[in-house]
């Protein structure tokens, strides 16, 4: 499943081992918080998905790159992740897990 390609503007790049929806939601495999959409090839030996992110939603023609890929093989149980582009922290988004997690909660619940 995917976002809507604008939903909550760009987004940013977020690094999928650290984000508390993996950690509340243990049924979740991956997480980004940019956004994009999902390409998704079946054929006879397996089902592919690359979930594709975008640099930004507010020009148009933005490029578009592979942040992560998952695959299911024909006849083998269970989703494996076979890509993941690399993430750079930048040094102020550090910060501590029970912060992250609680603003993820307070976005989540907060109604409009």
């Amino acid at each position: 499943m995917c976002s809507s390609v604008t939903s909550g503007g760009d987004g940013a790049d977020s690094d999928p081992a650290t984000q508390p929806y993996l950690k509340i939601n243990p049924h979740l495999r991956f997480y980004n918080n940019q956004r994009g959409y999902v390409l998704t090839r079946i054929d006879r030996h397996e089902m592919k998905a690359d979930f594709k992110t975008l640099s930004t939603v507010r020009s148009p023609g933005a490029t578009a790159s592979t942040k992560a890929t998952f695959v299911i093989e024909d006849r083998v149980p269970g989703l494996e992740q076979t890509y993941l582009r690399p993430y750079n922290t930048p040094r102020s988004a550090m910060r501590p897990d029970r912060d992250l997690l609680q603003e993820t909660i307070d976005n989540e619940t907060r109604r409009p």
